[in-house]
C-alpha cells in the first residue's frame, strides 16, 4: 500500500530506515521501518531520543506519536527527540503483512441460539473456521522463505530497535549525548514485553526504560495470557460509583439513588439479550441478540482501557441499550452505534490511517509463543476458554478470540527468544501500573521488578491503562469485531503526580525511591473520590455490584 503522511503535524519529521529481514543474513532481503519524530524544542542539555511503542502487538507507533508525540515530549522534557516506528509488518512498513478472508467470508453468520448474556459457544466455533481460513491465506500470501511472517517476533523487533540506535548515535544529535549506544524507551502494554525483551536480550543497551502497563512475560509466551483481565470487572464496576457520584449533571445514566442502584440499571437490560425475552416479545430477528451482545460487550471493554474519556461514552451506552431492547430492532441497534460514534467523533482531533487487521497481532504473538497451541482443537482449548470466561463477564469471550488466532496461525517465527526474562541492566528499569487496569494488572509489574536488578516500580492510584490520556491509537479489527484499543497504562489517568515523576526519570535516571505511590486524582465525570480507590474498593455497596457481577459469569 502506499503510505501517505499528509495528515501529520508539519513538526513531526517521517523517514524510514533499513535493516536485515533476516539478522543471520545480513547480505539477504531488507526490511523498511518507518520513523516518526518530534524534534527537541529545547537544545541546551539534549539528552538524546526517546524511543516508543504503543503496544498490541501491532499497533502503529507512527499513529501514537502523530497524535501525541507532543503530550509526551511535555512529559519527558523538550530537551528530548520524541521517536516511535511501525513494527516490521506493520502499518507504514514495507513489506506490509497485508492478508485478509474475502469480504464475503468473513461476513458470514450462522443461526445461533441464544442463551443469557453470555456468547454461544457457536461463535468459537464460527472465529475457529474463519482463523482457519485467515491463517491459510497469510500463510500462502507471507509465510515462505523470503517473505515477511517468519520475521515478525518480537526479538526481529529488538534488533530493530538496536539498528534504530546505532544508527542515530551515527548523526549529528547522537555524537552529542553522553553514551548515544543507550536505548531510552517508553513501552506500553505489549511495548512493556517488547522492553522486557529488550532488556533481557540487550542489558547493557538499557537507558532510561518506562515500562508502563506492564505484561508478565511468562504468562505471555505460554500462549495462553490467563492473567490479562482480572481486573476488567472490577474497572466497569466502579463506573456506577463514579455515575453515582457525579449525579445527573456528569452522567445521564443517574438513577439519583445509588452506585448499586444504578447497576441494577443496568443488569435489568442486559439481562433481556436472553432467547426467552425474544421469544416472549414474539421478535423474528432474535439472532441479533448475539452481535448485539457482542457489541456491547466490546464497548464496555474498550471503554475501560480509558474511563476518563470514555465513561461518558458508557453512560450513553446503558441509555442505549434500554432503547435497544424496548424495540429490538437492527435499526435500534444502528442508532445506538451511531450516537456514540458521534460522540466519540467530538473527541476526536486527529485523523490517522487505520492499517488494521486480525493477521497484525496473530502473525507477532503467535510467533513468539512458537506454536504451542497451534493445531488444538477447540475441545482441547475448552479448559482455558473457561477459565477465561470465570474471570470476567465483560472480556472473557471476547479475550480468548485473540487466543483462538493462535490455535489456527500456521507461520512460525525463526527467531523468537527463548532465553531467561530479568538481568542487570546498565540502568534501572521504571515500572509503571495503575491499581486497577483492566488488561495489564499491576500484579505483574510487582513480580517483574523482582527480575530484572534494582528495578522499581511507580504506582497510581486510578482506573484504566497508562498515565497520559490520548485518543485510540490503533484498531483492533478481528473476524467478527471492530473495536478500538484504547489505551490503558498510566496514560488513562491523566496523573500529574505520575507524569512528574516518570519526567524526572527520563531527566536524571533518578528512580521515585520510597515516593512510589501517587494518589488518585480526578477521574471520570471530574470526580474526585476521597480517601482513593483502597477505601471505595472494601466499601460494602462496591462489593455488593461485584458480588452481583460475579454471578453473571459462567
Amino acid at each position: 500500500m502506499s503510505a501517505s503522511v499528509s495528515s501529520f503535524n508539519t513538526s513531526q519529521q517521517f523517514n524510514f530506515t533499513e535493516a536485515p529481514l533476516d539478522y543471520t543474513e545480513l547480505s539477504g532481503p531488507r526490511v523498511s521501518i518507518p520513523l516518526i519524530k518530534v524534534a527537541a524544542k529545547n537544545p541546551l542539555n539534549y539528552l538524546g531520543m526517546v524511543l516508543t511503542n504503543p503496544g498490541g502487538p501491532g499497533s502503529s507507533g507512527i499513529n501514537q506519536i502523530a497524535q501525541s508525540g507532543e503530550t509526551f515530549q511535555s512529559i519527558v522534557g523538550a530537551n528530548y527527540d520524541i521517536i516511535s516506528f511501525d513494527p516490521r509488518g506493520v502499518g507504514f512498513a514495507s513489506p506490509m503483512l497485508d492478508c485478509s478472508i474475502p469480504t464475503s467470508t468473513s461476513k458470514r453468520r450462522r443461526s445461533i441460539q441464544i442463551q443469557g448474556p453470555h456468547l454461544n459457544s457457536s461463535i468459537y466455533e464460527d472465529y475457529f473456521v474463519e482463523y482457519t481460513e485467515l491463517g491459510n491465506i497469510c500463510n500462502s500470501e507471507a509465510g515462505g522463505i523470503g517473505d515477511i511472517g517468519p520475521h515478525m517476533t518480537t526479538a526481529d523487533n529488538v534488533r530493530d530497535m538496536i539498528t534504530i540506535v546505532d544508527a542515530f548515535a551515527q548523526t549529528t544529535d547522537g555524537r552529542r549525548v553522553e553514551d548515544a549506544s543507550l536505548l531510552n524507551f517508553w513501552g506500553f502494554s505489549y511495548g512493556s514485553y517488547l522492553g522486557e525483551t529488550f532488556a533481557s536480550m540487550f542489558p547493557e543497551r538499557v537507558g532510561r526504560f518506562v515500562l508502563d502497563g506492564v505484561i508478565d512475560p511468562e504468562d505471555y509466551t505460554s500462549g495462553l495470557t490467563l492473567k490479562n483481565i482480572l481486573h476488567m470487572d472490577d474497572v466497569f464496576a466502579l463506573f456506577f460509583v463514579y455515575c453515582n457520584m457525579a449525579g445527573p449533571d456528569g452522567c445521564p445514566y443517574y438513577t439519583g439513588r445509588t452506585a448499586l442502584d444504578i447497576y441494577e440499571r443496568f443488569e435489568a437490560s442486559f439481562w433481556k439479550l436472553t432467547p426467552e425475552h425474544a421469544i416472549s416479545q414474539g421478535w423474528k430477528n432474535a439472532t441479533l441478540m448475539q452481535s448485539t451482545l457482542t457489541t456491547v460487550k466490546t464497548d464496555i471493554w474498550q471503554f475501560n482501557y480509558s474511563p476518563i474519556k470514555s465513561f461518558p461514552y458508557t453512560s450513553t451506552l446503558g441509555l442505549g441499550l434500554e432503547q435497544i431492547v424496548g424495540s429490538f430492532t437492527a435499526e435500534s441497534v444502528a442508532e445506538v452505534v451511531a450516537k456514540i460514534a458521534a460522540q466519540q467523533a467530538e473527541t476526536t482531533t486527529v485523523t490517522i490511517e487505520n492499517f488494521s487487521q486480525p493477521a497484525l497481532s496473530s502473525a507477532i504473538w503467535c510467533s513468539d509463543v512458537g506454536g504451542i497451541t497451534y493445531n488444538s482443537t477447540l475441545e482441547e482449548l475448552e479448559p482455558w476458554l473457561q477459565t477465561l470466561q470465570n474471570q470476567s463477564v465483560i472480556a472473557g469471550e471476547l479475550w480468548s478470540f485473540i487466543g483462538i488466532g493462535c490455535a489456527t496461525w500456521p507461520i512460525l517465527g525463526e527467531r523468537r527468544y527463548l532465553g531467561k526474562f530479568g538481568g542487570e541492566t546498565q540502568n534501572p528499569i521504571l515500572f509503571v501500573s495503575n491499581t486497577f487496569d483492566p488488561v495489564t494488572p499491576i500484579e505483574d509489574s510487582r513480580k517483574m521488578i523482582n527480575y530484572f536488578k534494582d528495578a522499581q516500580l511507580l504506582t497510581i492510584d486510578g482506573i484504566g491503562v497508562g498515565v497520559v490520556q490520548i485518543f485510540p491509537y490503533f484498531v483492533f479489527v478481528s473476524i467478527f469485531l471492530t473495536y478500538a484499543s484504547f489505551i490503558h497504562t498510566s496514560q488513562a489517568t491523566n496523573n500529574s503526580c505520575a507524569s512528574t515523576k516518570i519526567g524526572a526519570y527520563f531527566q536524571s535516571g533518578a528512580l521515585p525511591g520510597e515516593s512510589n505511590f501517587c494518589e488518585l486524582e480526578a477521574g471520570p465525570f471530574g470526580v474526585v473520590i476521597p480517601g482513593g480507590l483502597e477505601r471505595i474498593q472494601s466499601g460494602n455497596e462496591l462489593q455488593s455490584i461485584k458480588e452481583r457481577m460475579n454471578r453473571l459469569r459462567r
